[in-house]
């Protein structure tokens, strides 16, 4: 017994007296911040989506420059259904995949990069228009302010008290650009483009860096998903002949990961071009 108590009392002279201090005693540390962090955050339940395509050589409402015949353009109205009524000081962060892949290849020498997939790598863009909350109860919807943050240039959104649901008008502009978000051959992914994407912080390891993301997978559900120089033509559906000859062999193909509409999903991929069927 006495050697054990000589033991206890020079492991106590040895150590810190923080580290014998009960957990409850330290100042609050990373975890406690990136709790306060989260709690700062809204979350998304579900979103609704709809979107207008342009391809290349239409003329976007009738007033914009027409597209170039590589490259696309897409019109979006998508809202976001809050997890719980949004809280005083409360942010909704949504990641900008299109600024993300907005790098061309790491690696490759000028000729290499002009011969890679019908040639250089171009920018996309994600440009929104307009951005209103709904609040608990309805009534007229109130407009918020988008900013950008961070390398990433994640949009971010403070919400008033009580926002029930957001809702963003956008403009994707679609690059010649090998895939997955791009048009090459004039065939088009859209990827995760589609729309500003629902995120949460990443958790994981001591190495993350605090600020890294992740998208937050949600129910979609999916609108109206349209070319805008067909409007009337509904896609899977059999053209009439005025709508085939607008079409000019191209058809417009929404796909899921997941066969049950209501599963969460990252995200909705959405394609474009001359018909894949013969």
């Amino acid at each position: 017994m006495l050697l054990l108590g000589l033991l206890v009392l020079g492991l106590s002279l040895l150590l810190p007296s923080a580290s014998l201090a009960a957990p409850g005693d330290e100042a609050p540390g990373e975890v406690d911040a990136a709790r306060s962090e989260v709690a700062n955050e809204a979350r998304v339940a579900s979103v609704d989506l709809g979107l207008t395509v342009w391809r290349g050589g239409d003329r976007p409402g009738g007033e914009r420059r027409p597209v170039p015949r590589r490259r696309a353009e897409v019109d979006g109205v998508v809202t976001y259904h809050l997890q719980a009524p949004a809280q005083e000081g409360q942010e909704l962060i949504l990641l900008d995949f299109a600024s993300f892949m907005r790098e061309q290849p790491q690696g490759l020498d000028e000729i290499a990069l002009s011969n890679y997939v019908a040639g250089p790598a171009e920018r996309a863009r994600t440009v929104v228009e307009a951005a209103s909350v709904e609040l608990v109860g309805g009534g007229q919807d109130r407009e918020v302010a988008v900013l950008r943050r961070g390398a990433r240039e994640d949009l971010v959104l403070a919400l008033p008290e009580g926002a029930a649901s957001v809702t963003l008008r956008y403009r994707v502009e679609v690059p010649h650009r090998y895939w997955p978000l791009g048009c090459v051959w004039r065939r088009c992914s859209l990827s995760g483009a589609v729309a500003p994407l629902p995120s949460e912080p990443a958790s994981g390891g001591v190495w993350l860096p605090p600020e890294d993301r992740v998208i937050s997978p949600v129910r979609w559900d999916i609108g109206e998903v349209r070319f805008g120089a067909v409007p009337d033509w509904v896609p899977g559906t059999a053209p009439t002949e005025d709508q085939a000859k607008a079409l000019e062999r191209q058809e417009l193909i929404v796909t899921r990961d997941a066969t049950d509409p209501r599963a969460p999903i990252a995200y909705p991929s959405i394609f474009w071009g001359r018909n894949w069927k013969h």
